[in-house]
C-alpha cells in the first residue's frame, strides 16, 4: 500500500499556489516517474530538481516517486529492487489504464536505475526480478524518455549507453537486446569510469556526480523528446497540478539542476555472492557514506 509517495507540483512562478485535484484528472503534459537511489529518503531523491526542471518546461506535468524501500540491508538490496519493479509497473499500467493518452518519462538513479531497466528491458534475473518487459508498443507510443544514472545492471557499449564507462556494472544484465532493438532513441543510461556500481570501479565520488554533470543535458533531452512525439511545443506552464496516487502536494520551481548535487547516495547492496569481487570495497564505501 502506498503511504508516502511524493508528488511534486509544477508551478509557473515562485510562490504560485498549488491546488490538489481529483485523482481522475489526467496530465496534459508529462507524467514523470522517478525511482530514487539506495539510502535516499522517500520521494524523488537527487533526481528531484531535474524532474522539476523538466516539469517547469512542460506545463501540466506530474512528478511521481516510486514507492519502494530503496534499501541496502533492511530489506536486502535484491528484495528492495524487486519491490521497486513491482511498484513502477503498477504505477505505469494503472495510470495508462486511467489516462490512455498520457505521456510518460522515467528517471532512475542507482538502484532506481536498475528498477527502471528491469521494467523496460526485462528482469535482470538471478536474485533480482524476472519480470517480462513492458510491451514495446506501449513504451514507444507513450514514453518520451527513459533516463538512468549509475545503474548497477549497466552493460557497456549498448546503443543507449552514455558516459565514459568502459566496463559493465556489478549486476550487469545478461541480455540488452530488447531495449537496444526498441528503445535506443528514447533511452539513455549514464555511467562514468570509476563508478563503483555501474562501472565496477574504485571511485565512490563518481556515483553521485551525474546530476551536476549531465543534468541540463537530460532536461533538454526529455523536453525535446516530448515535443517530438507530440509534434508540437510543450503545453504552457500551469499553476495547478494533481497527483493520481496521493493528496500530498508541494510547490516547486525550476531550480538549477546543479543544486541537486550532494553527497553520493548509499551504495547498492550485494546479492547471493554476485558481487563477491567487490564486496570488501563496497562494504567500506557503505560504512563511509553511512557516517555522512
Amino acid at each position: 500500500m502506498r503511504t508516502s509517495t511524493l508528488a511534486l507540483a509544477l508551478v509557473a512562478t515562485a510562490g504560485s499556489s498549488v491546488l490538489a485535484q481529483s485523482s481522475s484528472n489526467c496530465t496534459e503534459g508529462l507524467y514523470i516517474i522517478v525511482a530514487r537511489g539506495t539510502g535516499e529518503a522517500e520521494g524523488t531523491g537527487k533526481f528531484g530538481n531535474i524532474s522539476q526542471a523538466i516539469a517547469s518546461r512542460i506545463g501540466h506535468s506530474f512528478v511521481e516517486a516510486v514507492d519502494y524501500p530503496a534499501s541496502f540491508t533492511d530489506p536486502p538490496y535484491d528484495d528492495s529492487e524487486v519491490d521497486g519493479v513491482k511498484d513502477m509497473r503498477e504505477v505505469i499500467l494503472d495510470y495508462h489504464k486511467d489516462c490512455p493518452k498520457a505521456k510518460f518519462a522515467v528517471l532512475g538513479y542507482s538502484q532506481g536505475g536498475q528498477v527502471a531497466s528491469d521494467v523496460f528491458c526485462g528482469g535482470s534475473g538471478d536474485d533480482f526480478s524476472n519480470v517480462q518487459p513492458l510491451p514495446s508498443d506501449l513504451v514507444t507510443n507513450f514514453f518520451a524518455a527513459i533516463v538512468l544514472f549509475g545503474d548497477p545492471s549497466h552493460v557497456v557499449n549498448t546503443k543507449y549507453d552514455r558516459g565514459t564507462s568502459k566496463k559493465d556494472g556489478i549486476f550487469a544484465r545478461k541480455n540488452v537486446t530488447y531495449c537496444e532493438d526498441n528503445y535506443s532513441d528514447l533511452m539513455r543510461s549514464y555511467c562514468d569510469t570509476g563508478d563503483v556500481y555501474c562501472d565496477a570501479g574504485q571511485d565512490s565520488k563518481v556515483h553521485g556526480s551525474y546530476f551536476e554533470k549531465y543534468g541540463n543535458e537530460v532536461v533538454d533531452f526529455v523536453v525535446k523528446q516530448y515535443q517530438s512525439m507530440n509534434g508540437t511545443q510543450s503545453p504552457p506552464p500551469s499553476n495547478t497540478t494533481s497527483s493520481p496516487r496521493t493528496s500530498t502536494t508541494a510547490s516547486s520551481t525550476a531550480s538549477s539542476t546543479a543544486s541537486a548535487v550532494s553527497t553520493p547516495t548509499k551504495a547498492p547492496g550485494n546479492s547471493a555472492g554476485r558481487m563477491v569481487p567487490h564486496l570488501a570495497f563496497i562494504a567500506a564505501v557503505w560504512i563511509g557514506l553511512s557516517a555522512l
